[in-house]
């Protein structure tokens, strides 16, 4: 699977977003959050094919907003824009973090963090991000050897962060991204250090 945009067009397509919006997005319910906004992000700006995105899938009674991958390789959990994460002070507004301070700082964060991280452990999924629309928060939810609390993360803090430093978060967290295990890489992992790679593909 390749990712069905250029890094390039993607950061245009992102722009074109935010020229509709502005510096923050309205503030929408978590179902016209994911629809407006998050749906987008994934489709047009981080080029997910929508074959390989499952919505609102179910295991023992519980619902993951998205699933990307086919297999599985990242887990999305979004929250309604205007749910905003606190942040670390960091004068610099580093893009890596972590992952404790950034629970340490933000309940919501906690709390989003932790639901995402369940579905990684139930459904065998190595990575996760949350959003509210506004901001990200994407980490490795199952390590090998590790506790995944003791990791870091990639934050983004606003949709200009999105957009000024979008070649990293492009790397990271689209198709192309993901099967080249950019995200791993970038947060400071080595291979060997995570899951068994059997799944990758082809």
């Amino acid at each position: 699977m390749r990712s069905t945009v250029s890094l390039d067009q993607g950061l245009k397509n992102l722009r074109s977003i935010r020229a509709e919006f502005g510096d923050k997005l309205p503030s929408w319910n978590e179902a016209d959050t994911r629809f407006q906004f998050i749906d987008r992000l994934l489709i047009e700006c981080f080029g997910w094919p929508r074959e390989v995105i499952k919505t609102e899938s179910r295991l023992d009674g519980d619902i993951r907003d998205y699933v990307l991958g086919s297999p599985s390789e990242i887990v999305w959990e979004a929250k309604r824009a205007g749910a905003y994460f606190d942040f670390p002070a960091d004068k610099d507004k580093g893009l890596i973090q972590s992952l404790k301070s950034v629970m340490s700082a933000s309940k919501s964060a906690d709390a989003a963090i932790r639901q995402a991280q369940g579905y990684c452990n139930a459904d065998g999924i190595e990575f996760a991000v949350v959003c509210n629309g506004d901001q990200l928060i994407a980490f490795i939810g199952q390590r090998i050897g590790a506790s995944w609390l003791d990791g870091k993360a990639l934050v983004c803090r606003s949709l200009q962060q999105l957009e000024d430093e979008f070649p990293t978060y492009w790397q990271c967290l689209s198709p192309d991204g993901l099967f080249e295990r950019r995200l791993a890489t970038t947060l400071g992992y080595r291979i060997e250090t995570n899951l068994p790679q059997n799944y990758l593909r082809a």
